[in-house]
């Protein structure tokens, strides 16, 4: 009778011990899911405070609160995202929770506001438009994003705060009698006018655009009056409305803006930069598999991982244990 009893109390434990190593292992795969889960939760964001941060390439541009480089996307217009699917996967916007108002350091002068996306996010704006990061950034001062595709580019401090600023790239061919200015930018209305040259000097000009009210602006495209050649240099350039008339009237009454500091050493702080038509632009990086705003993107994404690997190393321990003590018995 003690010995039955002892048998079936035996039974019992090695069936108690199988159960509890079974629920432990369940109970380790359940945090090896939660874990799994959690980027959804780290991308929650709180107040983003649109700060200064310097690169090495680019100088001074803006960047969130995490020291992640900003870019704006010059298919947007301003207060409108046009940048879902898998572009947004690519360049995640930088968002604020509702009833979150976002603040910028005091060394910026330009307006922080908020548009809502097609999925409800806030993504904060700056001067109207919306800021991204981009995925490939995986450390603080990188640019990778700057020029992607042509039409993503970090923005710079001084043009943030709307002083005259200009900055161009060079072209490839073929273009369409055309000249694209990446960034300009003034505190009052202006022309970007396209001036001829050579590698060292301007000369006539062969285009203008419209009268631009003052603000930043992404993209410019300013039509010109002839064929581009290959190997030529074009000179975009800033100028003032002079007389009131909102159209360009040439150099004698619409002058070439003098920016100062922000201006080219070269040419006396004259707003101007030197195209190269002809130039093939550098490949554009590969996005990376996952995209990120967060901050210390890098950081959470290593620890997330190694949690991951210990909840791993300890389901395969519990459960090697569980069989262990069921042979044994």
């Amino acid at each position: 009778m003690t010995e039955a009893r002892h048998a079936g109390a035996g039974r019992v434990l090695r069936r108690t011990r199988g159960a509890g190593a079974a629920a432990a292992a369940v109970l380790a795969v359940a945090l090896v899911a939660s874990l799994a889960l959690a980027p959804a939760a780290t991308r929650a964001q709180t107040a983003e405070t649109v700060a200064v941060g310097s690169t090495a390439a680019l100088g001074d541009v803006l960047v969130a609160a995490n020291g992640m480089t900003l870019y704006l996307f010059a298919r947007d217009t301003p207060g409108v995202s046009n940048c879902t699917g898998q572009c947004e996967q690519a360049w995640p916007p930088l968002t604020v929770d509702a009833g979150v108002d976002p603040t910028a350091v005091a060394a910026l002068t330009g307006t922080l506001g908020v548009t809502v996306r097609a999925d409800s996010s806030r993504q904060v704006t700056y001067n109207g438009w919306p800021l991204y990061y981009y995925s490939a950034d995986t450390a603080v001062g990188e640019t990778k994003g700057e020029k992607v595709g042509g039409v993503w580019f970090v923005i710079p401090t001084d043009a943030a705060n709307q002083l005259s600023y200009l900055t161009a790239q060079d072209q490839p061919l073929p273009t369409t009698n055309q000249v694209s200015v990446r960034v300009a930018s003034h505190s009052a209305p202006f022309y970007v006018v396209i001036h001829e040259g050579g590698a060292d000097a301007f000369g006539a000009v062969i285009g203008s655009s419209a009268l631009m009210p003052a603000g930043l602006y992404a993209n410019v495209v300013v039509p010109v009056s002839r064929s581009l050649a290959n190997g030529e240099y074009l000179w975009p350039m800033l100028h003032t409305e002079d007389n009131g008339n909102t159209t360009y009237d040439g150099v004698a009454i619409d002058a070439p803006l003098i920016a100062g500091a922000t201006g080219n050493p070269d040419f006396g702080g004259m707003s101007v930069a030197r195209v190269l038509i002809g130039e093939a632009p550098a490949p554009a990086p590969a996005p990376v598999a996952a995209a990120t705003g967060n901050a210390g993107l890098a950081s959470t994404a290593g620890v997330r991982v190694a949690w991951l690997a210990a909840a791993l190393a300890l389901t395969v321990v519990i459960v090697g244990g569980a069989r262990a003590v069921s042979n044994r018995r």
